[in-house]
């Protein structure tokens, strides 16, 4: 089943399923960009369910804003909750800013949340390549306080997502694809990053984090520091020289492999 509404990605694999994958996008972006992942996954018998964040995709509201972290939280939990109604293990991935929420959300560990089987977090946005001045953090507290939603420039940039060029030209074009950020959202991702580093511990579900060594977006070393504190349960998979994501890289087949062949290890054995 192919299952593609607004908003809404819903692809299931021809056979029988052994798991079903809860999507969280990344900052920017939308669920409609994933199509091609989840049909390598389909064809691996995994299937794929996710929605777009508030402020994103076809989801409505100011583009780029939410009220609240945990908000984003609640839909993960959500996605989660949509995933499991195909009867199956949940596999929770996030890439990006969906990264660091998956990380957040499995870390915060709310007892009224619906809990995955195993979590894959891409690229997560822990911290920024380049650290945030201190005075533009400051001047978002401030932002807050006034006028929360807001909205900025994110500074993202297509060109380092991919080796592909290709990339960067269909994000450029893509209408549903913003670069806006509100001061309230821009400073609970910082803040939610901060928290998941201070507050790593092992896990007990297990965890794939994968990134790029030449991500030019979110911060190799704090996926390497975050590694290493979240115990044995903890796979961590660093690919030399790709950019941000991970799913969309001229070495692309290789990395999905990788990625279905540890799924696999977890709802097979």
């Amino acid at each position: 089943m192919r299952k593609i509404t607004k908003g809404i990605i819903d692809i299931r694999p021809p056979g029988s399923m052994k798991a079903c994958v809860a999507l969280v996008h990344g900052l920017g972006e939308h669920t409609g960009r994933y199509v091609r992942l989840a049909e390598s996954l389909a064809d691996a018998g995994y299937g794929v369910y996710g929605c777009d964040l508030p402020g994103h995709g076809h989801t409505p509201g100011r583009r780029g804003h939410v009220a609240s972290y945990k908000l984003l939280c609640e839909h993960v939990a959500r996605t989660i909750a949509g995933a499991a109604e195909a009867g199956v293990p949940v596999i929770l991935l996030g890439q990006s800013m969906g990264g660091a929420l998956v990380l957040n959300y499995i870390l915060r560990n709310e007892k009224t949340w619906p809990s995955p089987h195993a979590v894959i977090s891409l690229s997560p946005g822990l911290r920024t390549t380049k650290p945030v001045p201190s005075f533009k953090i400051s001047l978002a507290r401030l932002l807050v306080k006034i006028s929360p939603w807001l909205t900025m420039h994110s500074g993202i940039n297509p060109d380092d997502f991919s080796h592909d060029p290709s990339v960067a030209e269909i994000v450029r074009h893509d209408p549903l694809y913003h670069f806006r950020i509100s001061a309230r959202m821009g400073l609970d991702i910082i803040e939610a990053g901060n928290w998941a580093m201070k507050n790593v511990r092992p896990f007990e579900i297990p965890l794939l984090l994968m990134h790029g060594g030449g991500d030019r977006t979110t911060s190799v070393d704090a996926s390497r520091d975050f590694a290493s504190k979240a115990g044995p349960m903890c796979t961590y998979k660093e690919w030399e020289g790709m950019y941000h994501e991970l799913h969309n890289e001229t070495s692309s087949d290789e990395i999905v492999s990788y990625m279905i062949d540890w799924m696999d290890e977890q709802v097979i054995g």
